[in-house]
């Protein structure tokens, strides 16, 4: 339990204020399903703190240092665009979204969007320094949840109030922004 004590609150601080929460705000706002990205940004947490536990160091020895970090640089960048330019639909017309979309979309973004994360690192720290992985992936997949939850519940607590197509261009914009800051970030090392 030690180490389930030590990861959950590590990784959860660590996560607040990290671009995965606006996200999670912007998806539970433009789906207006709440059950589904909740199961989405649950299971994306778990897949990716047992990523972190068992493979992480794996990866981090397989790959040149800091070519995943550009790898989801540039698919930040790419989703942006494709959602600025790439759809068929109007500010009148929203896309007809299902709660399997939902739901994957919102695995699939959270859980690229912390691959290669603070937390992601911190968790792989901690499964290397702790006597229990078990417990470490919990913590890890716990905290991510516990910190991204508020930001879910004021995502589709004030859906309602904010225009579609605004929703959509600020989504556009966020992805493109983490895109560039992801690069300056690169490039700063």
């Amino acid at each position: 339990m030690e180490s389930f004590f030590l990861t959950f609150p590590t990784v959860a601080i660590a996560e607040l204020g990290d671009k995965t929460q606006l996200v999670v705000l912007f998806l539970a706002a433009r789906f207006k399903k709440p059950r589904a990205v909740l199961a989405g940004l649950l299971l994306g947490a778990a897949a990716n703190a047992a990523v972190a536990v068992v493979g992480g160091a794996l990866l981090d020895r397989l790959l040149p240092a800091g070519l995943l970090e550009w790898l989801v640089a540039l698919l930040f960048l790419f989703i942006g665009g494709w959602i600025l330019f790439g759809h068929e639909h109007t500010d009148e017309t929203p896309p007809p979204v299902s709660s399997h979309g939902a739901f994957l979309t919102t695995l699939w973004l959270f859980f690229i969007m912390e691959m290669g994360d603070k937390t992601q690192l911190a968790t792989v720290a901690l499964a290397a320094g702790l006597p229990s992985a078990a417990w470490v992936f919990a913590g890890a997949a716990l905290g991510l949840a516990a910190a991204n939850v508020p930001a879910l519940w004021l995502g589709h607590r004030f859906a309602s109030r904010l225009p579609h197509g605004l929703l959509h261009r600020l989504s556009a914009f966020l992805f493109i922004a983490v895109g560039l800051a992801l690069i300056v970030q690169r490039l700063a090392l």
